[in-house]
């Protein structure tokens, strides 16, 4: 066939090729199409689901420099952790001494991220939830917070520990809780460890439940502090809340 005959033969030649896919085709989307349903898709996996327990006895309450309790500091050193916007609930249902059984998840070391905490005492439970328009805060520094200059001294009872372990404040032996960045951890650490005396000067807040501050100075008693923000910084912050003792 030369190409004159080939050309003038291609829309019968098109035509056929047509059918033929069409001829294929059609049984296989028929088969697919009587295929029953396959199962419905599950719930997707929940991220905050507790993977494991953990029991003790509580030593005290923690809280962030608002004064908020945001967890529970136990007596063999581990750290149960609890959304702020719950501690009502939390000072309500656990108390100093009180033996718990915490579900969650350990984020580091001495670190436990509860989403349930059941108290043995009672069989009372509080569970995280969502926090509500009423208690959703504002993130710090935007001048709701009324923090106070505050000072304190004593022994390190405890080290307290981020999510990647590294030490950002430590309980003292009269239990206050100075809070400090973790490069302060770094530099010295010799100063933090337990039984060590430690004297502080920041802003944040005493309570019932005890006393919270970030630090802006720290050292030995009686030696030479050292400053942990910039002197803007310290300004600023004498200005809206106070100056620091001495």
């Amino acid at each position: 066939m030369d190409i004159t005959d080939w050309i003038t033969d291609s829309p019968r030649r098109i035509k056929h090729a047509l059918l033929s896919v069409v001829t294929v085709f059609l049984p296989l989307s028929a088969m697919a199409q009587s295929l029953p349903p396959g199962p419905p898709a599950g719930p997707p996996p929940n991220p905050a689901a507790a993977t494991e327990t953990y029991s003790g006895t509580v030593s005290q309450y923690l809280l962030n420099p608002r004064g908020e309790v945001d967890g529970l500091l136990l007596s063999d050193g581990t750290q149960v952790h609890f959304p702020p916007h719950l501690n009502a609930q939390l000072t309500q249902t656990v108390k100093p001494n009180d033996r718990i059984v915490a579900e969650g998840v350990r984020e580091s070391g001495m670190n436990f991220r509860a989403v349930q905490i059941t108290t043995a005492t009672t069989g009372h439970s509080v569970v995280d939830t969502p926090p509500t328009e009423a208690e959703r805060r504002l993130p710090p520094g935007l001048g709701q917070d009324d923090l106070k200059p505050l000072q304190t001294q004593g022994k390190v009872k405890v080290a307290l520990t981020n999510t990647h372990g590294d030490v950002d404040g430590v309980v003292l032996e009269n239990g206050a809780i100075v809070h400090f960045p973790p490069d302060i951890g770094i530099r010295m650490s010799a100063l933090l460890q337990p039984g060590s005396a430690i004297s502080a000067k920041g802003y944040g807040t005493a309570n019932q439940y005890g006393l919270a501050m970030d630090a802006m100075e720290i050292g030995a008693p009686g030696g030479p502090m050292t400053q942990i923000y910039a002197s803007d910084t310290a300004r600023t912050l004498q200005r809206v809340a106070g100056p620091l003792g001495h």
